[in-house]
């Protein structure tokens, strides 16, 4: 045994010191820190929201229109709307 060199005599050791260190950085970050965040509402009230997509192919184009409401219920839909696309030029 003395006539192995020091370096081959400590692998095993360092290997095992390895999956030490790998497992204990696992754990942590398995076990990581969880905070809540409580968001404040801005303002009373709703405010219209319109989202689409529009293009010159006329392929898949849409326009969606809702009102906000509280972060639990989500947006609300707008029904009965009517939507008229203008460009820049006042060409509807």
């Amino acid at each position: 045994m003395l006539n192995k060199p020091l370096s081959k005599l400590c692998k095993p050791a360092k290997r095992a010191g390895f999956f030490k260190v790998f497992w204990l950085g696992i754990l942590l970050i398995a076990s990581g820190c969880e905070e809540l965040i409580e968001f404040e509402e801005a303002r009373e009230g709703e405010d219209l929201v319109i989202y689409g997509a529009i293009s010159n192919s006329g392929l898949d184009e849409y326009v969606e229109i809702s009102v906000t409401s509280d972060l639990a219920n989500g947006p609300r839909p707008v029904d009965g709307a009517t939507v008229q696309v203008c460009d820049d030029k006042g060409n509807c």
